[in-house]
């Protein structure tokens, strides 16, 4: 498990990864794909991840950066598996933008 001041990370039940996102940086951004690798590649066959990522209190993530780094990550990937992921925010539009470009690019990888 990542755990940094940037974002914290438990494990619900043996099956939900909480993440809680702390401060808004790109060292942040970093952690957050580091996380992404650790849980899809820890995952069990059998089991499809289930993710929470709650930005609470966080104003707003680096959005750009943030797209950038998930076409990176998507592209150092050998197999993306299918999560469930949920994502928890203040009204924010440019984090509403963020949140919704993610999803769109990766809901190709699984329903």
């Amino acid at each position: 498990m990542i755990n940094t001041n940037n974002v914290t990370h438990i494990l619900i039940d043996d099956h939900i990864n909480y993440i809680k996102i702390n401060n808004s940086n790109r060292q942040t951004v970093e952690d957050i794909f580091a996380l992404f690798s650790e849980i899809t590649q820890s995952a069990s066959v059998n089991k499809m991840p289930l993710i929470l990522i709650d930005t609470n209190g966080v104003n707003e993530l680096p959005i750009r950066y943030m797209i950038q780094r998930a076409e990176k990550w998507e592209k150092e990937q050998i197999h993306i598996i299918p999560t469930r992921t949920a994502v928890l925010y203040n009204s924010n539009n440019l984090l509403r933008f963020g949140v919704n470009m993610l999803i769109k690019k990766f809901s190709k990888y699984g329903s």
